[in-house]
């Protein structure tokens, strides 16, 4: 038990990070069965046919614990994208370049889901994100074509 806790206190946050464990497995089988073939389906960008995909936090959980659990911030990619491109220096290290493609092919998923009027995803939530990470002001109402074009502004 962590010093300056009570058991209790110690218990309540045991509790939460169990919550947020379930809501984070839950929302990776959601989003696995809404992409079953993955969301970057361009092989210049690692993908390839028939293989297992695996949830991705765009944003490092370690770092944007509060995007955790976002279906905006987990992408499934196949083990090639993950290691190969997402992480090619290490899981603790990203590909800021690789991060800019994954949050593209992530907005084609939110444009998807707002045409559909299905509400799967959140534009809302990608605004926070992306305000979050690059430390913007952009409007929750900025359009779909505008946030393409500010990710598409930050490859190198």
């Amino acid at each position: 038990m962590p010093r300056g806790l009570s058991r209790n206190e110690f218990l309540e946050l045991q509790d939460r990070e169990a919550t947020s464990e379930q809501r984070e497995r839950q929302v990776k089988k959601e989003i696995r069965e809404r992409h079953p073939n993955g969301e970057i389906l361009d092989s210049s960008l690692g993908y390839s046919n028939n293989q297992r995909f695996m949830g991705h936090h765009i944003l490092p959980q370690n770092e944007y614990r509060q995007f955790k659990d976002f279906r905006e911030n987990i992408i499934m990619l196949t083990p090639d994208q993950h290691f190969a491109f997402a992480h090619n220096q290490g899981t603790q290290a990203i590909d800021v370049n690789y991060q800019i493609h994954c949050l593209i092919n992530k907005l084609t998923s939110i444009e998807d889901s707002v045409n559909n009027r299905d509400g799967f995803y959140s534009t809302k939530c990608f605004v926070d994100m992306l305000n979050t990470i690059y430390g913007t002001n952009l409007d929750i109402n900025t359009s779909i074509e505008s946030l393409r074009n500010f990710l598409t502004s930050k490859l190198s």
